[in-house]
């Protein structure tokens, strides 16, 4: 793998170990409010819903707006090093 490419990857690596687990959770909770409402327990779906689905859900927002923020950072430095790479977005630096 590239150097640059690994040091970005590595940088992330962390944020996006983060959003696993509670991107996990995330889809077990649509299981189990689904599994109450076909009981008939909408209560219960609601509550599944404001006790782990909401929380889950920020977690997983949490983790991908850190890993916007590294790359982001990464993306400025980048520019900083190789000016002529960042003409804007779906510019080609060979023109």
């Amino acid at each position: 793998m590239d150097p640059d490419l690994q040091t970005v990857f590595n940088r992330n690596r962390g944020a996006f170990q983060a959003m696993i687990e509670p991107h996990r959770r995330l889809h077990g909770t649509a299981t189990k409010i689904i599994d109450a409402h076909k009981v008939g327990n909408a209560e219960l779906a609601h509550k599944i819903y404001v006790d782990e689905t909401v929380p889950a859900v920020n977690a997983v927002q949490e983790a991908l707006a850190n890993m916007k923020e590294i790359l982001t950072a990464d993306e400025a430095a980048a520019r900083i090093t190789c000016p002529r790479c960042s003409r804007g977005p779906g510019s080609s630096p060979l023109r």
